[in-house]
């Protein structure tokens, strides 16, 4: 298991799992969000929208954040891709 773990949007996972295992059902349904229901949550900041709020200014605060922001994103890049290496 990585470090991170897997962070997913949970619908996508709802409709990948009722595809896969053929869910038909109202009751299948309402099983598999209650187990959905069970996972715990984490909050999360999807990277393109922390890349747009890299401020576009040559101000020296703006360019520190952005300075801060570019290698944060590219830390977690790293770890991910080292994640699926491992």
């Amino acid at each position: 298991m990585n470090s991170m773990g897997r962070l997913v949007d949970i619908n996508d996972v709802y409709n990948v799992l009722t595809n896969y295992y053929h869910h038909k059902t109202d009751a299948q349904h309402m099983a598999l969000k209650d187990a959905l229901d069970k996972v715990e949550t984490v909050d999360a900041i999807p990277i393109d929208w922390i890349e747009a709020q890299i401020p576009d200014s040559t101000e020296f605060y703006a360019v520190v954040t952005a300075i801060i922001l570019r290698h944060l994103i590219d830390e977690y890049r790293k770890e991910k891709h080292n994640d699926k290496t491992e």
